[in-house]
């Protein structure tokens, strides 16, 4: 009985908060989404595409799961083309196993084409036609097709509005001939991103010389991730005089990126802005890691418009000081992270001349000593956010960080010391200055167990705009003093309960709370007025708790409430007239629970159209 009853919500609920799709044709059964912006299909059929969506749909997404391939050929392409002459976008992701010459040679009407996953060998030289009549192509993608070997010379012809190729992890011969792959993009003329990720290994690329890139040196984004392009020549970037982001993941031997490193930004154009280098030497012993120092980076300094820097080698803490004058040169930087590099000092200088608007150091032993060494700091007034998360920071170095925070960023507005072992508060009022911001801070996933009112009421006065406070995943049973100014409160995952009274009053006076999440606590019970208080709040989750009965006047002073989370609880009834003055409420959640049947009034609630 009780099954039927939550299939006979269910249903109710689709039918009550779906909006139907106005739509001339019917979705086939094999079709999750169909509607005028975008149709989304699964099917084993040979022949997949659907003849009978709405002839105006914009975007068709199509997976074909069956293990035998299939081929995608002209007529089959044509067909779809004459019944969606509106289609925009077309993804097919599955076991292609070859797609005839000519197939999308009369797709004049795509902007975006993708074709992933599939097990073609080799796309024919002419497979697009002569794309003369793709000039509203703007995306290609055409990547994970695992046994995809042959690229042809001529496979783009004529292709000059293209802006966006991805052939990443394919198995491309690539490497061997300056001219086997390069020579398909002379065609590409406005192209502004390339995706190159996964492509050739280091005895493919040890020839691979600066002429690879000449043909598209106007490219503005380029991912070599995880390939083998900086086995060879170190000049290869050279040519692309515009190159604004270089992604850089896993692309060099251990042996030698100590010495090649450096070569290699040297040769970077001067209008790059943005490096990822990340996890270049996850597999590497520490004592073997390069060492961020300013020697390594010079070449960096030759950089004028580099905007963010991202390094991030690996995730075994070695100990390392990052020195003064590190990044002195770089006046432009406005983000830096430097993450898992077993950063546990910083000297004082090593940002000096910097506009930094975030700093990230998560991953680094900083909480096995100061975060900074002694010295004569200066604010940087332009940093806006700090993340020391996984920073292995206790409580007695946060509170020395966050003092050290508090002090010389005095314009920030996310702090977030998440995944530490901190079991106390970090005391932000110690060093006696103040933020002026609206502040929000992540000290989720640690092992705190209460909030006392003088380390609180510490930090209410070091951050008086204090708006935002994730505590979820700690350990959290007692709230002794929360900062009134709160407007969003994440303590999911935590011991509370309102048993102690202190927790009760501590929360109901967050009188411009608008966010409130107590997911997974303790709470049996909830007193009647803990919410009138907060005629602001408009979201409320109290899912995974042990709650069986609701006041009748437990939200009738939250007015604003759109949003409300009852789910997994002991509910066996649920009476309306708690919703009574909820006149806006968009969403409630309540399944999961014992609720075996529903009120007259409830069904008739749930019909109004506001839901």
């Amino acid at each position: 009985m009780m099954m039927l009853a939550r299939n006979f919500l269910l249903l109710s609920l689709l039918l009550i908060f779906v909006t139907p799709v106005v739509s001339s044709k019917s979705c086939p059964q094999y079709c999750a989404v169909c509607s005028v912006e975008k149709a989304i299909c699964e099917t084993d059929d040979t022949d997949p595409f659907p003849l009978n969506l709405d002839p105006k749909t914009k975007r068709l997404s199509i997976t074909y799961i069956s293990e035998k391939g299939f081929r995608l050929t002209v007529s089959m392409v044509n067909r779809y083309q004459l019944c969606y002459q509106q289609l925009q976008e077309l993804s097919i992701t599955g076991n292609v196993s070859s797609i005839e010459a000519k197939a999308f040679a009369k797709q004049d009407h795509l902007t975006i084409l993708t074709i992933q996953q599939s097990l073609i060998e080799r796309l024919h030289y002419n497979v697009f036609g002569n794309l003369s009549n793709l000039s509203n192509l703007r995306i290609l993608k055409l990547n994970n097709n695992r046994f995809m070997r042959l690229l042809p010379a001529n496979v783009f012809p004529s292709l000059s509005h293209l802006e966006t190729l991805d052939i990443s992890y394919n198995t491309f011969q690539m490497c061997n001939r300056n001219d086997s792959i390069s020579s398909a993009f002379e065609d590409l003329r406005n192209l502004k991103r390339l995706n190159l990720a996964g492509l050739g290994d280091a005895k493919q690329c040890q020839d691979i010389t600066s002429d690879f890139f000449k043909p598209i040196r106007q490219v503005m984004t380029l991912n070599v991730s995880a390939s083998g392009f900086f086995y060879g020549d170190q000049s290869i970037l050279k040519p692309l005089t515009h190159l604004d982001m270089l992604v850089l993941s896993n692309v060099f031997p251990y042996s030698q990126c100590p010495s090649k490193v450096g070569s290699l930004f040297g040769n970077l154009s001067k209008s790059v802005r943005v490096i990822v280098a990340s996890r270049w030497f996850s597999s590497v012993p520490p004592t073997e890691r390069l060492k961020i120092t300013m020697r390594t980076l010079q070449p960096l300094h030759s950089l004028p418009k580099l905007r963010q820097l991202v390094f991030k080698y690996g995730n075994q803490p070695f100990g390392t000081t990052l020195i003064r004058g590190t990044f002195s040169a770089l006046h432009h930087l406005q983000v830096l992270q430097i993450g898992y590099c077993g950063i546990a000092k910083i000297q004082d200088g090593a940002f000096d001349g910097l506009s930094l608007t975030s700093v990230l150091l998560s991953g680094n032993p900083i909480g096995l000593n100061q975060f900074w060494v002694q010295a004569d700091r200066r604010p940087m007034t332009s940093v806006q956010e700090v993340i020391l998360k996984q920073s292995y920071l206790d409580s007695i170095v946060s509170t020395y960080n966050a003092s050290f925070i508090v002090q010389s960023f005095p314009n920030v507005k996310i702090i977030s010391m998440a995944k530490n072992n901190l079991q106390a508060f970090p005391n932000f009022a110690a060093c006696g200055y103040q933020l002026y911001n609206k502040v929000s801070l992540e000290i989720n996933e640690n092992f705190i167990g209460e909030l006392p009112a003088e380390d609180m009421s510490g930090l209410c006065m070091a951050i008086p705009n204090f708006v935002k406070l994730d505590l979820s995943k700690n350990v959290i049973r007692k709230m002794e003093y929360l900062c009134p100014s709160l407007e969003s409160l994440n303590s999911r995952d935590n011991r509370l309960s309102f048993h102690s009274k202190i927790n009760f009053a501590t929360i109901k006076k967050l009188s411009h709370l608008v966010y409130l999440n107590l997911q997974n606590n303790m709470l049996t019970t909830i007193p009647s007025d803990l919410f009138y208080g907060m005629p602001q709040l408009d979201t409320l989750i109290l899912r995974y708790n042990r709650l069986h009965t609701l006041d009748s006047t437990q939200f009738s002073h939250n007015q604003r409430l759109y949003k409300l989370d009852l789910s997994e609880n002991y509910f066996s009834s649920f009476n309306v007239s708690v919703l009574r003055n909820n006149t806006i409420l968009e969403a409630l959640k309540l399944h999961i629970n014992r609720i075996s049947i529903f009120s007259k009034e409830f069904v008739e609630y749930a019909k109004h159209p506001h839901l």
